[in-house]
């Protein structure tokens, strides 16, 4: 039997997928998600809304917090939708400063690792219309983001604290990103489909962190993110050694290097230039991301190695040391995958990636990060 036009062109429909176009987006983008799991249509049943989920764009990864069991952060070049109408992304009206945007940013990478809380979502039907705040850190998804911008001192929803996707998606401070999606190509379609980094290090992230918490609830500390450790270990240094233990253990300080094994052609030109080859049509975009995404990271890796050695500054833990030796690992990673990048650049090209370094290096040097001695 054979198959109609229009047969042909509904199965060509059907097969199309489509993802977030990152180049049009903003640091603190508001990005929601429809979602096809049991959980995700009942959210929107009960909040007569088409989205169930919200993150918070903060330059080439989302924050978010996942109904599975934490805060953590996610490549958004990994979500794939069936339609268009599965995702939008918000934005200010009136952009803030960018103090304010590194803010938003900030704070929801600060919470990272932060607990889940099936309960406080369910009790957002209760005092979502209330002030009422909540008594606990733990987190879901449109709390963090809310709560993200009321960091920067922007009230995006009436209750930070108990609100749903639906009342950010109607906030009238909010409005949608027009062109922010697009279709997925083959090339994205097959890396949304190639083992993630990004949930490697989630893994072994919280093979210590589940640890370290169990030993500040027998000092009465409570430890939600990784943030908390840190000031954990700053009133009970004796849990120093052991929690330093744990994290050795987890393979936390190497899984970076997974990144080798899943993306070779990242720190291999010839394997690089085979790729490109393989790509051609987006060579040049492909350039243009790489350099984008090695530049945020180094940017975002600088200041957590400032603030770790300032901590260090004060209490010399082996907790502190480990970290800006982590940190400072990462940096000589994503210099190295650089290196492999442009020989492939074109002058303009080059000259950014140029610049974007010199901006590096001299922040470093103001900064004046530096491996401490001792221990």
């Amino acid at each position: 039997m054979k198959t109609t036009t229009n047969e042909n062109k509904r199965k060509i429909t059907t097969d199309k997928r489509y993802i977030i176009d990152i180049e049009k987006l903003n640091h603190g983008d508001v990005i929601l998600l429809s979602g096809s799991a049991l959980h995700s249509k009942i959210i929107r049943i009960k909040t007569n809304s088409h989205y169930s989920h919200a993150m918070i764009y903060v330059g080439n990864q989302v924050n978010h917090a996942t109904s599975d069991g934490d805060v953590y952060s996610a490549n958004p070049e990994r979500i794939i939708f069936k339609s268009p109408n599965d995702v939008k992304v918000l934005r200010l009206k009136n952009q803030p400063d960018e103090q304010a945007l590194e803010k938003i940013c900030l704070f929801s990478g600060e919470i990272i690792g932060t607990i889940y809380s099936v309960k406080e979502a369910l009790l957002t039907q209760k005092y979502g219309k209330t002030k009422q705040k909540t008594k606990t850190r733990r987190q879901f998804c449109s709390r963090l983001v809310a709560q993200s911008y009321e960091s920067a001192g922007i009230e995006i929803v009436d209750n930070a604290d108990y609100c749903t996707p639906s009342d950010i998606e109607s906030s009238k401070l909010l409005e949608q990103v027009k062109g922010a999606i697009k279709e997925a190509n083959a090339r994205q379609i097959e890396f949304s489909n190639t083992p993630d980094p990004i949930q490697e290090n989630r893994k072994v992230t919280y093979k210590w962190l589940h640890k370290a918490r169990k030993v500040a609830q027998k000092r009465k500390f409570e430890i939600q993110s990784i943030n908390d450790t840190n000031d954990f270990l700053f009133k009970h240094p004796d849990c120093d050694k052991y929690i330093c233990k744990e994290i050795n253990k987890s393979g936390y300080l190497t899984q970076y290097k997974y990144d080798r094994k899943v993306n070779p052609h990242r720190y291999d030109a010839s394997l690089y230039k085979i790729y490109l080859y393989e790509h051609a049509p987006i060579a040049k975009e492909i350039i243009d991301h790489d350099i984008e995404r090695e530049v945020d990271l180094i940017k975002r890796y600088s200041g957590n190695i400032i603030s770790y050695q300032h901590n260090f500054s004060t209490r010399q833990l082996k907790f502190y040391k480990k970290h800006i030796e982590l940190y400072t690992d990462l940096i000589t990673t994503c210099r190295e995958r650089l290196k492999v990048i442009q020989p492939f650049c074109n002058q303009t090209q080059e000259t950014i990636l140029l610049e974007k370094l010199g901006q590096i290096n001299l922040l470093i040097q103001n900064q004046n990060i530096h491996q401490p001695r001792g221990l």
